[in-house]
């Protein structure tokens, strides 16, 4: 039964996206997600020729801008195949592929750098996906995962109805559950910063 109903939101969030996709970097969602990628920007350092890899990449929009300021070998993966085809389009000289955000089609240690914006709340697995993380990941490897913050009182009243998005999205996580999350599965918190409704957690593989 918990397979069939994780099923659901992975079928909800793939149909959502694919249907967006044709024009989705002109959508008010694209321009509500502009500042949390754009905190990340301002945040996030790469190193000169790192491999970097976005996940829930849809058009691949924060690996071309990230790009504008850092000088890397640029991979995505997304839910949404039409997503992936505009991605790989819209940066011909990165990859791209379709995958499960806890199956990625990668080597081991293969990145120097993860991230993920405004996708983990769509993950239908999120321990899995710290777990594969962690193998894709190399050694002192960092992942960024940039999400909604919502104060306590306030996440616990919009969970009740976030499940039923049309998007698959499945709940709205605290930094605590993110944070012990990753550190469960042999990452370590190196910074937090909380701006608004965005929060941006850096961990870093041990």
């Amino acid at each position: 039964m918990l397979k069939e109903k994780k099923q659901i939101f992975h079928d909800r969030s793939k149909d959502s996206y694919n249907s967006k996709a044709i024009d989705f970097d002109r959508s008010l969602e694209a321009k509500l997600m502009l500042p949390f990628k754009k905190k990340l920007l301002s945040l996030i350092s790469i190193p000169k020729n790192s491999k970097v890899l976005d996940v829930g990449c849809g058009s691949g929009s924060f690996l071309n801008m990230l790009s504008k300021q850092s000088l890397f070998k640029g991979y995505g993966v997304d839910i949404s195949e039409n997503m992936i085809k505009n991605a790989q389009i819209s940066n011909p000289t990165m990859h791209f592929e379709t995958a499960l955000s806890e199956n990625i089609p990668f080597s081991d240690d293969s990145f120097d750098i993860m991230t993920t914006n405004l996708s983990y709340h769509h993950f239908e697995n999120v321990q899995a996906f710290a777990q594969e993380a962690f193998r894709l990941l190399k050694s002192k490897g960092f992942i960024y995962i940039n999400e909604m913050y919502s104060p306590e009182f306030l996440r616990g009243f919009l969970n009740i109805f976030v499940p039923l998005s049309p998007a698959g999205c499945i709940k709205i996580f605290s930094p605590d559950e993110i944070i012990n999350n990753f550190e469960t599965n042999g990452f370590k918190k190196q910074s937090f910063n909380q701006s608004g409704f965005i929060q941006i957690i850096a961990l870093q593989k041990l």
